[in-house]
């Protein structure tokens, strides 16, 4: 199971899901379970399993970033003449990416944080929701990992790199139907949005 979460929330809507979060994860048969943490705003977040330290860990790449630099950053190898590589052959690399440990996993949640990049007034957040969750299914395809179902948790429209749908200015507004049919520049874009998730659901889908 990955949990993405959206960081460009207000504080009471980030308490409120840390809330829910919680809750869920005391019902989880973490027995029986793996958990990846990652969240977003215009970079990716991957939160790593910090064990019985304390202290939280993460990595941290943009979304201009390929997979190969997000791997290289895990120190994950792809052997040559291969397109992946196992779960099991990353040893204790694999507990870190995943959580198996409900208390560890928990103490993560707590530590979520909104974004940090301060949106101007006259601005929507910089969220680079497809690209981020595109390189999380590259990273799960590459690790060869199956069965994943994910939860999303989102507040707000992607307005950056693949997948947009909308401009980050506030007086351009969120298309409205209308808008499809007569605006040429916003029917591309929509469009192009719609082609990127079409083919991120069919990878997700080909790595079940």
């Amino acid at each position: 199971m990955v949990f993405f979460v959206d960081k460009c929330m207000a504080d009471k809507e980030m308490k409120g899901l840390k809330r829910g979060l919680r809750a869920a994860i005391e019902q989880l048969d973490m027995s029986n379970s793996r958990v990846m943490l990652a969240s977003f705003s215009r970079n990716l977040f991957i939160h790593l399993n910090p064990g019985a330290s304390r202290f939280t860990r993460q990595v941290t790449v943009s979304c201009s970033n390929s997979i190969d630099h997000l791997l290289k950053i895990l120190g994950i190898k792809i052997p040559k003449n291969a397109k992946n590589v196992n779960l099991g052959q990353l040893g204790d690399l694999a507990n870190k990416l995943f959580f198996s440990d409900a208390e560890a996993l928990l103490r993560s949640v707590d530590n979520l944080s909104n974004d940090f990049w301060v949106t101007p007034n006259n601005e929507r957040a910089q969220r680079a929701t497809g690209r981020c969750l595109e390189l999380v299914v590259q990273l799960l395809s590459t690790l060869n990992v199956k069965g994943v179902r994910f939860m999303n948790f989102l507040s707000g429209p992607a307005t950056v790199s693949k997948g947009r749908v909308s401009s980050p200015p506030l007086n351009e507004f969120i298309r409205k139907a209308v808008d499809l049919e007569n605006n040429k520049e916003i029917q591309k874009m929509c469009l192009a949005a719609i082609d990127f998730y079409n083919i991120l659901a069919a990878k997700f889908v080909a790595n079940r």
